[in-house]
Order: structure tokens, then sequence, then C-alpha cells
């Protein structure tokens, strides 16, 4: 655990080189660990509960939490509130297109009368964070180099906004 914790392998052009962390990077490692280990442990608990409740009666039952409210006002947003906030967007993207925009095609096919609803689109936000060649793409790509670095991945992000957003 400590050498997982302390130390990177990186592995370039074929040969696979160990690094040793500083301190900084260290405590990145930890922490990450323990997301990873609370996310599993949530996951765990989760899964056991809607086990208890979805026993006996023919209907399964589960308990669904949802962050309506994500985008909480901090002093400063690290990289943990953008993924939240990043799937929030995810989320009230594909709710608005479950609730309004599918709900308003089913009434147009039965002949009920409705206003539409018109409602902004996140996909252009979600798509530039997530999509193909997105900042989490591009942030993932900067990670795996061994030398890479934050300059890299700003100027990285310049060059592929650029082209696919002007003006951005």
């Amino acid at each position: 655990l400590v050498l997982a914790l302390t130390t990177r392998r990186v592995v370039a052009g074929g040969e696979a080189v160990t690094v040793h962390l500083d301190t900084a990077a260290a405590a990145a490692a930890r922490d990450d660990l323990a997301r990873r280990v609370y996310s599993a442990l949530w996951s765990h608990v989760l899964g056991r509960v809607n086990e208890a409740l979805g026993g006996g009666g023919g209907e399964a039952r589960t308990i669904g939490l949802l962050d309506v409210f994500g985008f909480e006002s901090f002093e400063r947003n690290g990289f943990e509130q953008l993924c939240i906030n990043y799937a929030n967007e995810v989320l009230q993207g594909w709710f608005m297109d479950a609730l309004i925009k599918r709900e308003q095609a089913e009434y147009a096919r039965e002949g009920v009368v409705c206003d539409h609803i018109e409602y902004p689109s996140n996909a252009e936000q979600v798509s530039m964070l997530g999509g193909k060649g997105g900042i989490f793409a591009l942030l993932d790509e900067e990670c795996r180099i061994p030398r890479g670095s934050d300059e890299a991945l700003v100027e990285k992000m310049h060059a592929v906004f650029e082209k696919s957003r002007p003006g951005l």
C-alpha cells in the first residue's frame, strides 16, 4: 500500500519506469484512494438497502438520491466539485429530455393540445467537458504522459477549443 501511494509506474516507449511521487502527489493518491473506497462502500450500502427493500411483495422498491442543487457556492471550487456539477448537468439534460421533450412528442402523437415548452440545452457544455476530445479526455491524456504539465494541458485545450468553438 505504501508503494502504491508513493510511487507511480509509467510506461513510455515500451519501457516501464517507477517514479517516486513528491509529498503533494502522494497526498493526492491517498485522497483518490479514499474517494474510491468511499464510492465502493456507498455503492455496496445502497445495493444492500435496495435488496432489503425489494423482497417479498413482487414490486421492487429502491432508494434513489439526486442532489438537484449541485451548484453550491464555495470560496474555491475544486476538481471534485467540477465532477459533481458535470454529473448534475448530465442528469439535468437527461431529465429534461425524458420529462419535457419526450412528453411533448407523445402529446403530439396522441393529438393532445399543449403549450410548447422551451428550455435551454446544456448539451454543448456537457460535450465540452465530457465528450470525445473534451476537457476530461484531454486531462486524462495529459496525466498519462510522463512529463505532463498544467501548462501543456492548457495549451492543448486552447488548440482544441479554438478550432471547435471559436471565440470561447
